[in-house]
Order: C-alpha cells, then structure tokens, then sequence
C-alpha cells in the first residue's frame, strides 16, 4: 500500500489563504503561455531544466532579499511555489517534455 493512501486532505479551510496565492503566478503565466501550456508535453518553458533553472533562480531571488519579481510584481517564493507545483503535476502525471 502507497504511504499516498494513508494522507488524507483534511481542514483545508483552516490553511490560510496565503497557501493559494500562487494562482496569481499561475494566472499571469496563463496570459503570457497560454491556459495550462505547462501540462503540455512540450509547453513553453515546461521541462524538466526549464522548471527546476526558474525554482532556483527565483529562490535565490529570494534568498538574496530581493522579494518582488520585477515582470510580475509578485513575490518570488510565490513563483518558486507555483513553478514547484507545475512540476510536480508534470513528474505525476508522466509527461515528458522533448528536452527530457
């Protein structure tokens, strides 16, 4: 039995509502790529390099005190957040981009 199963989503209500802010990235990215370009097997900016050089790049953003992204206006750990997401969904679902 996966360790998936012994999880269950419970009292999401009680996150706060900061834990969704990533949507803003998702939606700002959506305009500039397209609705859900990143499920695609070869989206704009959706492998496996791309992912993981834009997770670094705005973490170490972060790192260095530099909170807002300067395209967006949105936090950098926010896009580092959504990027994360976005890559986990790819990785679950088994699609591969052709640069993978």
């Amino acid at each position: 039995m996966s360790k998936l199963t012994h999880h269950k989503i419970s009292r999401v209500e009680e996150y706060p509502i900061e834990f969704l802010d990533f949507y803003k990235v998702a939606d700002f990215g959506a305009e500039k790529h397209g609705h859900l370009n990143f499920l695609e097997p070869n989206g704009s900016k959706s492998s496996h390099k791309d992912m993981h050089a834009s997770i670094f790049r705005h973490i170490a953003a972060s790192s260095a005190g530099v909170r807002l992204d300067h395209e967006t206006g949105l936090d950098h750990l926010l896009h580092a957040q959504c990027r994360i997401a976005m890559l986990y969904t790819r990785i679950t679902r088994g699609i591969k981009h052709g640069e993978d």
